[in-house]
């Protein structure tokens, strides 16, 4: 089930309230689960990447493609 990572926000919940239906976790879940997301694929926008390489997660990966927007790895 694709699943969002939310980074911290600042975000105004009035505007963002009720608008993502896709299911979403923190940055610190994600971390913390790490081991159990065996195969799982992840895509990381371009303005994320310097923070997704100093992650224990980016240890955990190959990078598997890439867009304009951004670059997709697979957890191993």
């Amino acid at each position: 089930m694709p699943t969002q990572v939310f980074v911290d926000t600042k975000d105004d919940p009035r505007w963002t309230k009720g608008k993502n239906l896709m299911p979403t976790i923190t940055k610190q879940e994600l971390l913390n689960n790490s081991k159990n997301l065996n195969k799982a694929i992840v895509i990381v926008p371009n303005k994320y990447d310097r923070d997704f390489i100093t992650t224990e997660i980016y240890q955990q990966s190959k990078k598997i493609g890439q867009t304009k927007s951004g670059k997709i790895y697979q957890l191993h």
